[in-house]
């Protein structure tokens, strides 16, 4: 009985693996090299140039996205996730809201990804057995609020409107 059980974890295992990398409608979620943002090609280390890679995409994120007015004056932080796919020519379509914390956070996050479109940016695309393939990427873009005195102007105003 113990190695039926030991044996389902690993049947299962490589079940979800495989799972994983067949695609869904056309697009796969995990390939043999995944989509790369541009500007980190003249790197020979392919971990090297994943990291640039990277890098260049929190830096393009970073310096395009805007900290939405409503939620910096009620003192909204968290995590918005953008889902979007690469596409074979590394173009980026079908851009997804997954996950909205609220207070424009989520609009701005998918007008920070439309915004590669509208400066023309080209992913490398994602290749499968030596193809490019169409890749679904998922992005968190993270929302917090740097200085102290904007959580407690805050809480401030939250509890001075409270009557007692």
């Amino acid at each position: 009985m113990k190695k039926l059980i030991t044996l389902i974890p690993i049947f299962f295992c490589m079940f979800f693996a495989q799972a994983q990398t067949e695609p869904t409608d056309g697009v796969y979620r995990l390939v043999d090299e995944m989509p790369r943002f541009p500007g980190c090609e003249d790197i020979e280390d392919e971990i090297e140039r994943r990291s640039c890679s990277e890098n260049e995409l929190l830096t393009f994120i970073y310096e395009n996205v805007s900290y939405p007015a409503i939620a910096r004056e009620n003192g909204i932080e968290g995590i918005c996730v953008v889902q979007f796919t690469i596409e074979k020519n590394g173009s980026i379509s079908d851009i997804k809201l997954v996950r909205d914390i609220g207070g424009g956070c989520g609009e701005e996050s998918v007008r920070v990804i439309q915004e590669m479109i509208e400066q023309d940016v080209f992913w490398i695309p994602g290749r499968q057995n030596g193809e490019n393939v169409r890749v679904r990427f998922t992005f968190p873009i993270k929302y917090k609020l740097s200085d102290k005195k904007e959580k407690r102007g805050f809480f401030k105003r939250l509890f001075s409107r409270q009557k007692y």
